[in-house]
C-alpha cells in the first residue's frame, strides 16, 4: 500500500473516531457515526435543520459543500464558533474530531448555544471568502482547470502559449507533491491512476 493511501486510512479512521465521540457527547449512538451519510442524517436530525439538507448532499459535487456545512454546524452545537474553529472542521477534522469527541473540555451545547449566537458583519465577510477559496479549489481539482501549452511539441493542434481548459472529469485530479494537501485532491476509488499523474504532473502542460 502506497504511502498515499495508508495517509487517507489514517485520516478516514481519525475523522470517524472523533465523529464517534462528538456523537457520544450529543447523546447519539456511537455506531452512526461510522456509517456514511446515515451520520450526517444523524446530524440533520440532531441539530433541526431541514431534511432537505441531508439529501442536497446527493447533488454530485456541491454535495461536497453540503457536507461540509453540516459539519461546521455540528461543531458550532459544541459552541465553538470562530474561524478557527471553522477552518480545523475543513482541513483537518481527523485531529480535530477526536479533540471535540474526547477531551473533558469540551461538551455538547446544543441549539439554544447556536441561536444565542450571532456573526458580526466582518465574520461573515471572512466566511464568505474561506467559502469561496474552498470552492475553487474543489473544482479545479475535480470539474476543470486552466492550463497554457509551454513548448512547440504540439503546433499540429495547439500553439505556444495557448489557454485551454483541461477537464477533471475525464483526466482525473492531479495528486500535489506536498502530502498535506492529498485530502482536497485524492478520489478513494480512483486506483489505477497513471504514473504520470501519481508522480505530480497530470499533463505534459504546465498550469497556471
Amino acid at each position: 500500500m502506497s504511502t498515499g493511501w495508508i495517509i487517507f486510512a489514517l485520516a478516514t479512521a481519525g475523522f470517524h473516531i472523533g465523529l464517534f465521540g462528538m456523537f457520544k457527547k450529543a447523546g447519539i449512538e456511537g455506531w452512526k457515526a461510522w456509517v456514511p451519510f446515515y451520520n450526517t442524517w444523524e446530524m440533520v436530525r440532531k441539530m433541526e435543520l431541514k431534511s432537505y439538507w441531508f439529501f442536497f448532499q446527493l447533488i454530485p459535487i456541491a454535495g461536497q459543500f453540503v457536507t461540509i456545512w453540516i459539519c461546521i454546524k455540528f461543531v458550532e452545537h459544541f459552541g465553538r464558533f470562530s474561524l478557527l474553529h471553522h477552518a480545523a472542521t475543513v482541513l483537518v477534522p481527523f485531529i480535530y474530531f477526536p479533540i471535540l469527541g474526547f477531551s473533558k473540555n469540551e461538551r455538547y451545547a446544543g441549539i439554544p448555544v447556536v441561536k444565542n449566537y450571532s456573526k458580526s458583519s466582518t465574520r461573515e465577510w471572512i466566511d464568505a471568502a474561506v467559502f469561496a477559496v474552498v470552492a475553487a479549489t474543489i473544482i479545479r481539482t475535480f470539474i476543470f482547470e486552466a492550463y497554457v501549452i509551454p513548448t512547440g511539441s504540439m503546433e499540429k493542434t495547439l500553439l505556444v502559449n495557448d489557454f485551454l481548459f483541461v477537464s477533471k472529469t475525464s483526466y482525473g485530479p492531479r495528486i500535489p507533491i506536498l502530502h498535506w494537501h492529498f485530502l482536497l485532491y485524492i478520489i478513494p476509488f480512483q486506483l489505477d491512476l497513471p504514473s504520470h499523474i501519481l508522480s505530480g504532473s497530470s499533463f505534459p502542460i504546465k498550469d497556471f
